[in-house]
């Protein structure tokens, strides 16, 4: 379970050890259950992982301009998810917005 909330920004580049790595990939579950999650945006992600924001409650929008492939249940249990921005995507897994009862704009 993550502690992320408000509205996050996924960098394009990350730097650990003084050694930089892009940002590509949201992994296994990375966000699940962060309740107080609210938008993300992700200019530079291309794939999003299984359960990766499931039960995210809070969640509201989701802009991924770059990601060609999300995973089974990613966003699963989403209630308040009204938007999704995802011009690039080729692949959707099974469930990927199940319950995710407030979806009215998807690009």
């Amino acid at each position: 379970t993550s502690t992320a909330t408000g509205d996050i920004v996924i960098p394009e580049k990350i730097t650990v050890d003084g050694v930089e790595f892009s940002v590509t990939r949201i992994g296994y579950e990375a966000f699940k259950d962060s309740k107080a999650l609210t938008s993300v945006a992700m200019p530079s992600v291309t794939s999003i992982g299984y359960q990766a924001f499931k039960e995210c409650n809070a969640l509201t929008s989701v802009k991924m301009p770059s990601v060609t492939s999300i995973a089974t249940e990613a966003f699963c249990s989403c209630p308040s998810l009204t938007s999704v921005a995802m011009p690039s995507v080729t692949s959707i897994g099974g469930s990927a917005f199940n319950g995710c009862s407030s979806l009215t704009a998807v690009d």
